[in-house]
Formats: C-alpha cells, structure tokens, sequence
C-alpha cells in the first residue's frame, strides 16, 4: 500500500497535477539569490561582507563587496599564502620557480576563496570548506594554459602534501615533481583536482563562477542559481524509502 501511494503521488507530481508542486521535467531552480548575509567560516573571513577602502588592491575584484579586509589583501600581495598558514605555492622552485602567468591565478583562487560572498552557500556545515563550487570551463582552461609547464609534486593541494606542526607544507617522500600538464591533463583536471572537492569544471556558461572580473562591471558570480533537488529525484528517494519499510514490515512478520 505504502508503494502505491508513493509511485501515485510521483504520477501526480510529474503531471503537474498535486498542489504546490511543479513539473518533474527538470531540476528546479530558486532563482539567482544574490550574495549571502554571512561569509565563510575562518581565521581571515570577515563575518558578514562589506565594502573596502581604495588600499585594497591585491583582490581589487571584491572591493564593492568582499569578505576579506585590505589587510588580508595586502598579506597575499607581499608574502602570497606563506603569511596565512605557511603555505608554499611553489614546492618545486629548485627545479623550476612558478611562472608569473600561473601565480597569478592561484593568488585569484586565494582571493576569491576568502573574499567571495557566493562561497557561503557552498560551505559545508560551518567548517569553512567549500564543496561543488562550479568554475567556468573557460576559465579553467585558461588556468591550465597558464599554468601547464610548471611543476607540481601532488595533485591535491589541500590533503596530499605533508603538514608539517606549524602548518607548512613539503612535498611528500617519494613525490616527483611533474608539469601541470602531466598531472592534470586540462582544464578540466585542474579544476576538478587541484583542491580537492572544492571546484568542478562547469560547461553552463550561464551558470558558473570566475575567480576574477572587473568590479567596474559588478560581481559576475552574483547572478549564479542555486540549484534544488528536482521533482523526479524526491519521487525516486520516496519510492525507494517507502519500498524499503515495507520489505521491513515483511521481514517483522515472518520472525514472529
């Protein structure tokens, strides 16, 4: 009885015919939400964004609205991630140094993780990750153009190097540094690798972050849709759930 009801409502939910829902044909979308009124969780976020001073010029992008201060812009223009958490960017130098092109993108990913609003709908819980944050393709693929001759040792930034106490990072014993190119093949690679779970290659040029833009233009990220479960995976999650108490309804039974 239970799965009756279940695949009948599924029917009349994909019919458009039950109240206060909507067609099944396609995930439903909120509607662009605008910036949060919060920021992400960390030691250099700000609580809620606010606009900074004409000093503010390492992450220039964001200061309309931003979730860093200008000191925070400052400490990545002189001493890139090292003065945040003794982080390195460039593990490889004594092979290779990083080339200008390619730091220039990974200090934009180090500002538009502190300093973007829209990142706050993507963290998970309150720990200040962020997870599934889609990145134009075309970014990605210009990140990797800039990036593909130089050197790397791991393919994840933020779980396969070796931490030391003090937070600095040393490439693993063992490790060999390779070309982007090696180790991530593309855009789509770096963008989906790189750090972890936090970004994935996004093709929808309608729908998508950048990790740069002009601020005289405003914030493009502003405009992106947050997306909910579709109608269809709520009837497949119903089905299945109802189909499962039942067959423990059964089992209940027959022990007794």
């Amino acid at each position: 009885m239970a799965v009756f009801v279940a695949v009948f409502a599924c029917f009349l939910i994909a019919t458009g015919d039950l109240p206060g829902l909507v067609s099944a044909d396609h995930t439903v979308d909120s509607g662009p939400p605008g910036p949060p009124d919060f920021c992400l969780e960390g030691p250099f976020h700000k609580p809620v964004p606010g606009p900074e001073d004409e000093s503010f010029h390492e992450c220039l992008a964001w200061q309309n609205l931003s979730c860093c201060n200008t000191n925070l812009s400052k400490l990545i223009s002189d001493h890139k991630a090292e003065a945040l958490y003794n982080y390195s960017w460039d593990l490889c130098s004594e092979t290779k140094p990083l080339s200008q092109g390619c730091e220039v993108f990974i200090k934009d990913e180090e500002c538009f993780y502190q300093c973007e609003p829209m990142l706050g709908y993507f963290q998970i819980e309150d720990t200040g990750y962020i997870k599934d944050v889609p990145v134009c393709a075309e970014y990605c693929d210009a990140w990797f153009q800039a990036c593909k001759d130089d050197l790397t040792c791991v393919e994840n930034w933020l779980e396969d190097f070796h931490f030391e106490v003090d937070g600095s990072n040393k490439c693993p014993v063992g490790s060999q540094c390779v070309t982007f190119a090696q180790m991530y093949r593309s855009g789509r690679g770096l963008c989906n690798k790189m750090w972890g779970e936090a970004f994935y290659y996004e093709t929808n040029k309608t729908n998508c972050t950048v990790m740069t833009f002009n601020p005289k233009n405003g914030n493009p990220n502003f405009g992106l849709l947050l997306h909910v479960e579709s109608p269809t995976s709520s009837c497949v999650h119903l089905i299945t759930t109802a189909y499962t108490q039942l067959l423990l309804a059964i089992l209940a039974l027959k022990m007794f």
